[in-house]
């Protein structure tokens, strides 16, 4: 299946979906989480479907005590 079919099937799916609250994705390092989840942003959006994004990699990376 390609990435473009695989996208339109889970795009189709979540379109389904009565009121979804949330969709997380997971997986390895480096294994494009951000860019299927944009892309999933985008697809929603283009269907009228209410999206938001939200990410919390942050914790990957904490700042130090002085905020740097």
């Amino acid at each position: 299946m390609t990435q473009a079919k695989l996208l339109a099937y889970i795009v189709g799916e979540i379109a389904k979906l009565q009121s979804p609250d949330v969709i997380g994705i997971n997986g390895a390092v480096t294994a494009d989480k951000t860019f299927l989840a944009h892309s999933l942003y985008e697809c929603l959006r283009k269907k009228g479907v209410h999206t938001q994004a939200l990410s919390i990699d942050d914790f990957h990376n904490p700042r130090d005590a002085d905020g740097g």
